[in-house]
Formats: C-alpha cells, sequence, structure tokens
C-alpha cells in the first residue's frame, strides 16, 4: 500500500501536544491534593475514608487519563487530517478537451549508434520522425524533455512547434552531463511539464532505444497511469546489437533495441494496475510500444491523440487514476474521540453500583467537569438535569430544577454549587426576557465565587443594565469584568459603547433642559413685536380723530 502526504508540514502540529501534557499533569496533580483535604467531610456520614478515596482516586484517575486520552487523539487525527494523507486509488471521470503531448528525447550515447535505417545515428533517426510527426500536429501543445542520466525539461509546453525543431536539430548526449540512461527520470519530468489545473488530455510520446541505468521505467509508467495520462514508447534502432562508445569515448559497449523489455514492462505495469475498461466515447489512460521502422507507425501514434480523430471542439471524458484522500476519515475520527473525551468526563457509569459508590462517583464527576470537589449528588444532579433541559429549550423545568438546586445548596451551605445554581438560574431568567428576576440573581453571585462565573454574572448584569438605557450602570459592571478577564473583547467593545452612550445621553439632558429657555424667549421676543404694532396702529388712530374732529369744528364754524 503506498501511502503519500501533501502536506508533511502539518506533523509539526503534534508538538502542541508535549506542553500541553505537562500543563495537564500539573493541572491534575493540583486537583488531587485538593480532592484529598476534602475528603474530611466523609467522617461525618461514618463511611471508611481510606476505602471512599481509595475508590474516588482511581475512579479520577481513570476518567482523567481517558479524557485526556481521548482529545490527543483528536488532535492527532486533526494533524493527519490536515497533512492530506491518501492511499489507495480510484478511477475518477474527468472532462479533457484539446490536447497536449510531452515529446521525450533519450540523449544517451546509445542511441549514437548507426543502426537506424539508411545508416544513420538512432538519435538523427528520433529527430526526424518527430519533425515529421510536429508537421501533422496543428493545435496541440506540445513540450519537449531531454533524457539522459536525469531528465529536465527542455521546452514548457507551446503551440509553436517552430520554437521546438532548431532544438530537434541540435540533440547531442553532450547536452547534459548527468551519466547513465534515465528513461524513468525523462517520464517523471514530463509529467510535472502538464498543468495540474489543465483540462487537455495528456500525452507523453519517448523516443529511445530502450536502454536503462537504473530501472526506473516501470515506476515511472504507473505514475503516468495514476495522473491519467496516456505514454506511447516509440523504439529506434536494430534489435542486433551494436558497438558503440560510452560517455568516456574510450569504453566500447554493446546497444540495441530492446523491444522485448519494453513490453514486459508495459504488460507488468497494467496487470498491477488492473487496467482501465474503455466505455463508448470514453478515453482512458493506456500505455503502448510502436517501432519506429515499422510501416504505419507514425498514423498509429498520430490517431491516439484526439486531434486527428475527432474533432477539436469536442469534450471527452478521461477516466484518471488518482489516489484516495483520507481528509474526511480523520476528521470524523476527530470529532468522535473529541465528543468521546466529554462523554467520559460527563457520564455516570456506575449508575449499577451501591448507592455509596454512586455518591462518590458523581463527586468526581462534578470534580472534573467543574474543576472543584463536593458531595452533594442532589444538587449537582439538579443542575445537570436543568443544563439540559435550558439547552433543550424547556426553561420552566429547567428553573425548577435551579431553584432546587440553589435552596439545597444553600441548606447544606455548600457556597460552591450555590453560586453555579445561582448563576444558571438567572441565565434561564434572561433567555425568558425576564431582565429583572435575572438581575436579582445575579448580584447574588457572591464575590469569592469561582472567576468564570463572576465574569459571566457581571457581564449579564452589565448587558441588562444597558437594555435599561442605565449607561453609567453598565460601564461599571463590564469593567468589573474586565477586572476579571482582561482579555475578552466582548466586554471591552461593550465597555466603550456604554461611555459612548452615555455620553450622548448627557449631552441630549443637556439640550432638552436650555430648551424651553430658548422657546420663552422667542415668545418674548414675538410679543414685543406685537405690542409696537398696537401702539403704532393706536397712535395713528388718534392721529386721524384728531384731523377729522378739527375739520368738523371749521365746518361747524
Amino acid at each position: 500500500m503506498n501511502i503519500e502526504i501533501s502536506r508533511p508540514f502539518a506533523f509539526y502540529a503534534l508538538l502542541i501536544l508535549v506542553p500541553s501534557s505537562i500543563y495537564t499533569i500539573f493541572r491534575y496533580v493540583k486537583l488531587l491534593k485538593s480532592l484529598k483535604n476534602n475528603f474530611g467531610d466523609a467522617q461525618k456520614e461514618e463511611m471508611k475514608i481510606s476505602d471512599i478515596q481509595t475508590r474516588s482516586f482511581r475512579r479520577l484517575r481513570r476518567t482523567l487519563l481517558l479524557r485526556e486520552a481521548f482529545r490527543a487523539f483528536s488532535w492527532i487525527c486533526l494533524s493527519l487530517a490536515f497533512a492530506g494523507i491518501s492511499w489507495g486509488s480510484q478511477a475518477v471521470p474527468v472532462p479533457k478537451t484539446g490536447e497536449a503531448v510531452s515529446l521525450v528525447f533519450d540523449i544517451s550515447y546509445s542511441m549514437l549508434a548507426k543502426d537506424a535505417p539508411g545508416g544513420t545515428t538512432r538519435l538523427c533517426a528520433a529527430t526526424a520522425y518527430a519533425n515529421e510527426l510536429l508537421e501533422r500536429m496543428e493545435g496541440t501543445s506540445v513540450s519537449v524533455v531531454l533524457a539522459k542520466g536525469d531528465g529536465i525539461l527542455a521546452v514548457p509546453l507551446t503551440e509553436d512547434s517552430a520554437s521546438i525543431k532548431p532544438l530537434l536539430n541540435t540533440l547531442s548526449p553532450k547536452l547534459m552531463s548527468a551519466v547513465g540512461t534515465s528513461i524513468g527520470k525523462g517520464i517523471e519530468e514530463a509529467i510535472r511539464s502538464f498543468p495540474s489545473q489543465s483540462s487537455r488530455e495528456a500525452s507523453i510520446w519517448v523516443f529511445t532505444d530502450g536502454e536503462e541505468t537504473d530501472s526506473r521505467l516501470s515506476a515511472s509508467l504507473a505514475e503516468a497511469l495514476k495522473y491519467g495520462i496516456s505514454v506511447i514508447i516509440i523504439g529506434f534502432g536494430s534489435e542486433r546489437e551494436s558497438e558503440v562508445y560510452a560517455g568516456d569515448e574510450t569504453t566500447i559497449i554493446k546497444t540495441a533495441l530492446r523491444a522485448a523489455k519494453i513490453r514486459d514492462t508495459i504488460k507488468t505495469v497494467q496487470a498491477k494496475k488492473g487496467g482501465i475498461k474503455r466505455a463508448k466515447g470514453v478515453k482512458t489512460a493506456s500505455l503502448d510500444f510502436v517501432d519506429a521502422s515499422e510501416l504505419g507507425s507514425a498514423l498509429k501514434i498520430l490517431s491516439s491523440i484526439s486531434a486527428l480523430s475527432q474533432k477539436n471542439d469536442r469534450q471527452h471524458v478521461s477516466y484518471e487514476v488518482q489516489p484516495i484522500q483520507r481528509e474526511g476519515l480523520f476528521t470524523a475520527l476527530a470529532i468522535m474521540f473529541f465528543l468521546l473525551s466529554f462523554i467520559i468526563g460527563e457520564a455516570d457509569f456506575s449508575m449499577f453500583r451501591k448507592k455509596r459508590a454512586l455518591k462518590a462517583s458523581a463527586a468526581v464527576l462534578l470534580c472534573v467537569s467543574l474543576s472543584s470537589c463536593s458531595a452533594a449528588f442532589e444538587e449537582s444532579k439538579s443542575i445537570l438535569e436543568g443544563t439540559w433541559n435550558y439547552h433543550q429549550k424547556k426553561y420552566r423545568q429547567a428553573t425548577a430544577d435551579f431553584l432546587r438546586a440553589a435552596e439545597s445548596a444553600e441548606a447544606s451551605q455548600n457556597d460552591f454549587l450555590r453560586e453555579y445554581a445561582l448563576y444558571n438560574l438567572a441565565s434561564t431568567y434572561l433567555i425568558q426576557n425576564e431582565a429583572e428576576a435575572a438581575s436579582s440573581k445575579f448580584v447574588l453571585v457572591a464575590p469569592d465565587a469561582s472567576p468564570s462565573v463572576r465574569f459571566s454574572a457581571l457581564y449579564n448584569l452589565g448587558i441588562i443594565s444597558h437594555r435599561k438605557g442605565d449607561y453609567t450602570a453598565a460601564a461599571d459592571y463590564f469593567k468589573q469584568s474586565l477586572l476579571i478577564d482582561s482579555t475578552n473583547i466582548n466586554a471591552k467593545i461593550n465597555l466603550e459603547l456604554s461611555l459612548q452612550q452615555r455620553e450622548e445621553s448627557q449631552a441630549r439632558n443637556g439640550e432638552q433642559q436650555l430648551l424651553p429657555v430658548a422657546q420663552n424667549e422667542s415668545a418674548s421676543t414675538v410679543e414685543d413685536a406685537v405690542f409696537s404694532v398696537i401702539q403704532e396702529n393706536d397712535k395713528k388712530q388718534w392721529k386721524n380723530q384728531e384731523n377729522q374732529s378739527s375739520s368738523n369744528s371749521e365746518n361747524d364754524y
């Protein structure tokens, strides 16, 4: 089974488990010491302290061990999911449009043997053969890879065949300094030359005599099939051995076209992959060997690309053998282990034991879940039932459970459970929009209560005051909550909003107080204007009367 990892750096996340484990051990050692100090209350019930301690400590250690183990497994699975682990393979249908061919040229010294037709070297015959193919590959993207002791990409994918031909005319073993012959590395480099997200249908044509020194051909062909890339190996030379100088120009080696070896390798690879059956109208990745000296070999090669056998604008579906990604499996396992860590910490698995053992285990469970110690089984049970009803939106039943727990805890003088019961009761009132009742319970939370409970109570009191419009009180509550937890962003934001709205409210109150004075001044101004008009009219009227009276007297006279 071949396991692949796409993001190996994700394993660095596992280092977090080291400081986390150290912190957990330190925390629970401190908790065990606290448990020993509080188990003295068992004498009141005339129980054997040693038996209770032994059973409870054993239960506590087992619970804590399992819970931390489940959380560690959850983190490990989450890291493995992010690492992108995959194994196995499956055939995936992928739509393809267009073609892309990578030409791989074997330029090792064995290709200089002069046993090609016409007495030319194998390399010259391969160059001429490739030029003839390029003349008939219009619209096909082509890349060139040189293979010797290594593989290098000489020309990236391009549709400009004119840029490729000058390189083909200069092919020589001296273009690469790597020693040996590795056809497999050339194929692997050709695979990398195709873009991962390309919609083109990819093929690799290898021009070689089959001589290799590292036996990587089989693995590279399997890799090509995995990515749905068809490979055609084009053989050059004679199957009868001939002599040629090696790279040192002094050693003579015997070389020939290894056609039988290439065919056997192809059959072996296809047998391992099981083959992919062709469906009607569906093109699948394939492996093939063609002897360049055979009649019609070029036509057979060209017919393998859909540009010559079908229309260019027609879309094909190709099956690619892709690895099966396992992110979903590890993510599901991470969620499962994380939930189990809560179940092991909250559930009571000793419900079928004796009554005393039941109370002791319940006390231990409450210690684990609330990071404190208590032997009050009934109060803790009421709180758990109320919490369950709260999340089920059964607020009346939750209110009754929390009231019962608060009264019972106060009667037994259990301040720890009393604070939790009061806080949960107030939260239940608040969600039912009973702000006054909620506020009356939140203020009862003692200053020496658990920091988380105290912070939440002050924070909710600030929310209630803000809703009432009492921004001064709201700001004070948020300030007090920040003294407990200065890192809470919501409390900081609410404090700023309360202070800002308090200033705006004070400014509005000042404007409202000055407004009547401004209205009186405007009213008095209007009244003065009216009186002046009336006085002027009266003066005019008296003057008219005096004129009329004088004129009448003259007439009478």
